[in-house]
């Protein structure tokens, strides 16, 4: 979700999620009333869309779509992100150690029943 507000104060923790990674930024104050985004390796930037250009090697972003507000508990860059597979639930053998798909497979269609 894009940011909405650009009023960012400073202590706000950013998230984006770029190639099944996720980044993190903190907003910091500068000089003169000025923010400033920190990524989680140090580096510093004016602006969101530099800090999210550099988050895709040199591919410009407008930062602002890019980043969003992260929630509390969300992952970091250290952490991986869940992919739908991963969430996906798994379906349980039956008895005959088969899963429904596999037996499903396996069973002759109506057709294919016919001719036999």
């Amino acid at each position: 979700m894009p940011i909405p507000d650009r009023a960012l104060r400073p202590g706000t923790r950013l998230t984006a999620t770029y190639k099944k990674k996720v980044y993190s930024a903190e907003v910091l104050a500068a000089q003169g009333g000025a923010i400033r985004f920190r990524l989680a390796n140090g580096r510093e930037f004016t602006s969101p869309s530099a800090a999210g250009k550099a988050v895709m090697a040199g591919t410009a972003c407008n930062g602002w779509r890019f980043w969003s507000i992260a929630k509390i508990g969300a992952p970091t860059d250290t952490t991986r992100a869940t992919t739908r597979a991963d969430s996906a639930p798994q379906a349980s053998p039956s008895p005959n150690g088969t899963t429904p798909t596999t037996a499903a497979k396996r069973a002759p269609t109506p057709a294919k029943a016919a001719k036999r």
